[in-house]
C-alpha cells in the first residue's frame, strides 16, 4: 500500500513537474524562435501556438514544428513510473527528446535556409519520432519487467 502511494505521490509530482516547469521552459523557447521565424518571408507561418508552429511553403503542403518535451515525454514518464521504471530509461527519455529537438532545430533552420524540402525532417520527428520513441521505452521497460519475471520462474 505504501508502495503503491509513493507511485502516486511520484506521478503527481511528476504532472506538476511538467505543467510548472518544463511546459513553461517550452512556451520560452518557441517564443524567442517565432519572430525569427516570422521574419521569414518566403514561407506562410499558418500558426503560432505556445509550443508549435505550421508552416506552409505552398498552398497543399503542411508541416509542424514543435518544440519536444511534449505530452508525450508527461504520459511516458506517467508510465514509467507506474511501472517502476529505472533511472536508465528516464535518462533515455530525456536524451531521446533532446535529440529530436536537436534535429528538428537544425533542419528547421536549413529548410528555412535552403529549400522546403527540409521541413519534412521536423514535421515527421513531431509526428512519429517522438511519439514512437517515448512511448516505445514504456512498452521496452514492461517487456523487461516480464522477461525478468519470465528468467526468475
Amino acid at each position: 500500500m505504501l508502495k503503491l502511494l509513493k507511485k502516486a505521490l511520484f506521478i503527481v509530482g511528476f504532472i506538476l513537474l511538467y505543467f510548472v516547469g518544463i511546459r513553461e521552459v517550452r512556451k520560452g523557447l518557441l517564443s524567442i524562435q517565432a519572430p525569427l521565424l516570422e521574419e521569414v518571408s518566403i514561407y506562410d507561418i499558418e500558426s503560432v501556438s505556445g509550443v508549435s508552429v505550421t508552416i506552409s511553403p505552398l498552398a497543399h503542403k503542411k508541416f509542424q514544428y514543435r518544440i519536444p518535451f511534449d505530452s508525450f515525454l508527461l504520459f511516458s514518464g506517467i508510465g514509467l513510473i507506474a511501472l517502476g521504471g529505472s533511472r536508465k530509461f528516464f535518462y533515455y527519455l530525456f536524451a531521446v527528446q533532446f535529440a529530436g529537438g536537436v534535429l528538428s532545430t537544425i533542419f528547421l533552420w536549413i529548410g528555412i535556409q535552403t529549400t522546403y524540402y527540409f521541413l519534412v525532417v521536423p514535421d515527421m520527428v513531431a509526428r512519429y519520432l517522438l511519439p514512437l520513441s517515448s512511448l516505445g521505452l514504456v512498452a521496452l521497460y514492461y517487456i523487461k519487467l516480464n522477461s525478468k519475471g519470465k528468467n526468475e520462474r
